[in-house]
């Protein structure tokens, strides 16, 4: 990628070089693949699309790495229940 503190910046117009900033802090924004964030963002999309079982297998990776964590334990507590399972549910609640 281009920045504007690079030499080949120079070589953009005004608007790529802006472009290519947007694009820095959208990527740094993003969760790394694999980390307790990227988990549970995959776990709420999957959940608002009604997909339960896959937004449980997301709640469980991120719960693996974060098991202190109250809000993944809260929405796995929930997802269980949606999914007709609320004797698993209370071991998370």
């Amino acid at each position: 990628m281009v920045n504007s503190t690079t030499p080949e910046s120079r070589l953009l117009h005004p608007r790529q070089r802006a472009e290519g900033k947007k694009t820095a802090v959208a990527m740094e924004a993003t969760p790394a693949a694999g980390s307790f964030d990227s988990w549970l963002v995959g776990g709420d999309l999957a959940f608002q699309g009604s997909r339960y079982d896959r937004a449980l297998v997301a709640y469980l990776k991120a719960y693996a790495i974060r098991r202190n964590d109250a809000g993944v334990r809260r929405k796995i507590a929930t997802t269980l229940t949606l999914l007709g399972r609320p004797e698993e549910a209370q071991r998370y609640q």
